[in-house]
């Protein structure tokens, strides 16, 4: 298990940080005394320590003496709450601002403006003006800047001295740097006093901050940092639950019974079916020990590994027979005996998966930076800077701008790889590095074309996301205005007869068409948005009708419910799942046909009564 390594110490944290560090301790240590290292149910559930804080606040009261520890609890209960409400109900990221520039007054250095972040812990990052950072010095320090020749610098200079590094020959090699800029929390002492002195400490005793300021600082990564994926981490916790089918004694025993299992239950293709018992005894005894083999191999996982959800299951193992009689008229059937085995197995497998999506507090990573660009270096110069990649927080404040941002630089920047059809990604040419982001490329020909027939054309494409969103806004709250007069939602329409509906219809102007098979399902939600709006005259309302009394059942693609069809993978979920019910309908009625029939059919003498048809118990 990966212990991340705690935030930074501060003066005003002593106290608090010490039953964290204690808690810390205590699951670190259960965690390496437990046997489950085989990463199931035990791993899964302590992994990602919280690194909560204990509250307790101080209580005045008057006469009290009161020590700089009293005061300092007190800042500490209210900054630690603070940043647990940060981390916890906001998030991290960039909240607004922090935007990179170059700095044109000095060469190697950009410019980071004011704005305002909250990094992983649950500080505030706050810049209150444009702060300027050496990135080559930095870049030099690390030791990551690859530059060019001395006697080529110098000659560059010379001839160009008012443009750093500017005038590259044709036949010089273009190294090209990409970094990554992060801005993290940091703190500074300041205002330094001499302590007060007592008779019994004559001697003045060393300075001491009586402020504290919270600044920021700025990191240059050589790698693009990674930001936590929820959705990966679900991933992860369920892939661990299932580790029992993939690697363990457990799994590579179950592997080499399977084959055994699949051919004593007569499971292959063409063979009897598994509800038969098995009446060879060979078969039977071969499946008694196959059965006890598996049992034994579940015990073992269950007692290295105990169940945390299941608190009986290990019990539930043991009291499941085997399918072993000296008779062939008792006992359970090797079927049966095998499904009730099986049946534990997913159930301590299910039980975890469950038990994993019910997730923990966030644990913060080190180092609690946020990212807000990258910069692209050439031959050991500052070229570029780019506000992307960057870790935004979306919130209701900044919702529209934050969405605005991503569509953009996810189209411009974070372009991404595109296997063709029939083609292995081992055959593709490999990618050519250009910098953190691509270089921007560009037709002469359409571009003047475009240039002379409206100069603004550029500028539309540019915000046609922002268009989008207020287009669609606009249209939302227009074609669900229900205080406008002259209009019907489909709804209206459903379950009315046919000369009915065409007579609502054409009383509204609205053009009342036949369903097509063309229109048979809905695509995508927009498509399901637009059906379910109220129309108006000359809309069109697209129906389908029940044939035995002309009753309308569907209107525009939409039964009932508006949200039935809202893209092609729900649709075809429930086209499927409606199938499924036709063809299980027929099954069974085929089965009582042949009830009926046998039933009906003279028995012979000696024969045992047919069994009446319906549900039993």
């Amino acid at each position: 298990m990966n212990h991340t390594k705690p935030p930074q110490t501060k003066p005003s944290q002593t106290h608090s940080n010490s039953s964290a560090t204690s808690a810390t301790t205590t699951a670190a240590s259960a965690a390496s005394s437990s046997p489950c290292g085989c990463g199931c149910h035990s791993r899964a559930a302590t992994e990602g320590c919280c690194k909560l804080t204990c509250f307790e606040r101080p209580k005045y009261f008057c006469g009290q003496l009161l020590s700089d520890a009293d005061l300092t609890l007190e800042e500490t209960y209210f900054r630690e709450k603070n940043k647990l409400y940060h981390r916890t109900l906001d998030g991290f990221g960039v909240v607004c601002g922090l935007q990179m520039r170059c700095d044109c007054h000095c060469k190697g250095h950009i410019t980071i403006g004011d704005g305002y972040a909250i990094d992983c812990c649950g500080n505030d990052l706050v810049v209150c003006e444009p702060r300027s950072f050496d990135v080559i010095g930095e870049l030099r320090k690390k030791n990551w800047l690859v530059e060019m020749r001395g006697d080529q610098r110098n000659k560059h200079e010379h001839v160009q001295s008012s443009i750093d590094c500017e005038g590259e020959t044709e036949d010089e090699c273009i190294i090209k740097q990409c970094f990554y800029i992060g801005i993290c929390y940091a703190e500074e002492p300041a205002e330094f006093v001499t302590p007060y002195t007592t008779e019994c400490q004559p001697a003045p005793g060393p300075c001491q901050p009586t402020r504290i300021l919270e600044r920021v600082r700025f990191e240059v990564y050589d790698k693009v940092p990674v930001r936590p994926n929820p959705l990966e981490e679900i991933g992860k916790r369920i892939e661990r639950c299932f580790k029992l089918f993939r690697e363990g004694q457990f799994s590579r025993g179950l592997e080499s019974l399977a084959p055994r299992i699949l051919r004593v239950l007569t499971c292959e293709p063409g063979g009897d079916s598994p509800d038969t018992r098995v009446e060879n005894p060979e078969r039977h005894k071969e499946a008694c020990c196959l059965f006890k083999e598996l049992q034994a191999q579940f015990l073992h996982e269950l007692r290295t590994c105990p169940d945390q959800y299941n608190c009986d299951l290990e019990h539930e193992v043991c009291r499941l027979h085997p399918p072993c009689r000296e008779d062939l008229a008792g006992g359970p059937a090797p079927h049966e005996a095998f499904t009730r085995l099986f049946e534990l197995i997913q159930k301590y497998v299910f039980s975890c998966v469950l038990a994993q999506l019910a997730f923990s507090c966030p644990e913060p990573p080190d180092p609690c930076c946020v990212l807000v660009g990258s910069v692209e270096i050439q031959n050991g110069c500052l070229r570029r800077v780019i506000n992307f990649p960057r870790w935004y927080l979306w919130c209701f404040a900044n919702f529209f701008e934050v969405l605005a941002y991503t569509l953009a630089n996810d189209a411009a920047c974070g372009k991404k790889e595109v296997l063709p059809p029939g083609k292995a990604r081992e055959e593709l040419p490999k990618p050519v590095t250009n910098g953190c982001c691509p270089g921007f490329e560009v037709d002469v020909c359409k571009f003047l074309s475009l240039f002379s027939t409206d100069n603004r054309a550029f500028q539309m494409a540019a915000r046609a996301s922002v268009d989008s969103i207020q287009a669609m806004y606009r249209a939302l709250a227009e074609g669900f205005n229900f205080t406008r007069p002259g209009g019907i939602v489909p709804a209206v329409v459903r379950n009315l007869n046919l000369e009915k509906a065409r007579d609502l219809a054409k009383t509204f102007g609205i053009d009342f068409r036949r369903l097509t098979t063309q229109e048979a399902g809905q695509h995508d939600v927009f498509g399901a948005l637009a059906d379910n709006r109220i129309h108006f005259s000359s809309d069109a309302l697209v129906y389908d009708v029940e044939e035995k009394d002309d009753t309308v059942t569907r209107v525009n693609g939409v039964m009932g419910a508006p949200a039935f069809a809202v893209g092609n993978y729900t649709y075809t979920i429930i086209s499927d799942l409606m199938d499924r019910h036709t063809r299980t309908e027929e099954r069974l009625s085929r089965c009582e046909s042949e009830l009926a029939a046998l039933k009906a059919k003279p028995k012979a003498p000696g024969q045992p009564e047919v069994p009446p048809a319906g549900p039993q118990r």
